[in-house]
């Protein structure tokens, strides 16, 4: 839109993948004073590629793994903060949605005077409603041979976040 965006104070960041250390990249390049990302998922397990992880740390990032958001808190009208329990693991329902075990009774609280929520982002598989006999995953993606990407169907073949997280560059290789 054309209009600059200035972060000042502590910026809390809510997602591990990235979209999510982008959003925390961008922060400090717009004067955050501290940038904290928060995710689910333990670091090995963060879907953001590792190099983005470690660049996003030199520039200053810090990651706060296996945390679960539970509360954002709130003083005279602004944002003061968030509440997080412990992850001990990371389970998924029958639709593919995630569901986190939390650690009974442990948590932390973080300052912030901003935050971020950079999560959730999936698919649309609403056109294959339907489609008899597709195999998903787990994850609730479409399941490819990972070498011809090609479906249980024959002649049926998947690529790009609708097989699992890509880049652009992943689903322009994959339509090739």
């Amino acid at each position: 839109s054309g209009n600059k965006v200035n972060f000042q104070g502590k910026v809390v960041i809510i997602g591990g993948g990235n979209v999510a250390i982008d959003c925390a990249r961008v922060a400090i390049r717009c004067g955050a004073s501290e940038v904290s990302l928060t995710c689910l998922e333990s670091r090995q397990e963060m879907p953001a590629f590792p190099w983005e992880i470690d660049r996003a740390e030199e520039e200053g990032v810090k990651i706060y793994p296996s945390l679960a958001p539970q509360q954002i808190i709130g003083k005279d009208g602004k944002v003061s903060g968030l509440n997080f329990k412990r992850v001990k693991a990371i389970e998924f329902d029958t639709e593919g949605r995630i569901r986190p075990v939390l650690v009974d009774g442990e948590g932390m609280t973080m300052e912030a005077d901003s935050v971020i929520v950079a999560i959730g982002q999936r698919a649309d598989l609403s056109f294959l409603e339907g489609a008899r006999g597709l195999e998903m995953t787990s994850k609730g993606s479409i399941q490819v041979d990972p070498e011809t990407l090609g479906t249980n169907i024959p002649g049926v073949f998947a690529g790009g976040d609708i097989i699992g997280v890509a880049t652009v560059v992943d689903a322009i290789a994959a339509g090739k």
